[in-house]
């Protein structure tokens, strides 16, 4: 099912970037970049903060790797950086999803089964990252500052996500 957005986004261009693991990598398709062990100063990050200061979109799975426990994972310092060190403030657009791993069971009965998907609210951290570099933090702790903060909105997007499939499963 199409989704349609009504909210001020920027040009979107015909192809996004992408960052994940190499585990994502394998079970998803090609992306551009992989996340690697490499830190918040490797290559591709360089490549995907040039991206986001072209006004480009990329598309991050901000935990690094495939969640096989469900529990909530932290969110990698990377995401702070690309956000602190961006010159144009990007709007971040989360998304969670709930119910992939039910999607085709790998036992019996073999019925594919529903997933739930929200999309929060678009938002920036625009007044945190003036606020962070008017004190002259260092980019250490603006990086965990920024990542903390959209971790926030995650955590409280995840559990939105949980009683929505909650209440559709029991719905139907």
């Amino acid at each position: 099912m199409p989704l349609e957005v009504t909210w001020p986004f920027p040009q979107c261009p015909r192809l996004g970037w992408r960052i994940s693991s190499r585990v994502v990598m394998g079970m998803v398709g090609s992306y551009s970049y992989l996340w690697t062990s490499d830190g918040v100063y490797q290559k591709g990050m360089d490549f995907l903060l040039e991206r986001l200061n072209q006004g480009e979109w990329i598309h991050i799975f901000p935990e690094g790797r495939v969640n096989m426990s469900g529990e909530f994972m932290r969110i990698k310092w990377g995401i702070g950086r690309l956000i602190a060190e961006c010159s144009l403030h990007p709007i971040i657009l989360p998304m969670w999803h709930i119910g992939m791993n039910d999607v085709l069971p790998n036992e019996t009965p073999y019925i594919p089964r529903r997933i739930t998907v929200l999309v929060g609210k678009p938002f920036t951290v625009r007044h945190l990252v003036n606020a962070l570099r008017a004190e002259n933090t260092n980019p250490t702790e603006m990086r965990k500052t920024v990542t903390d903060y959209i971790q926030d909105e995650f955590r409280s997007l995840k559990a939105q996500a949980e009683a929505l499939h909650h209440r559709l499963q029991n719905h139907t």
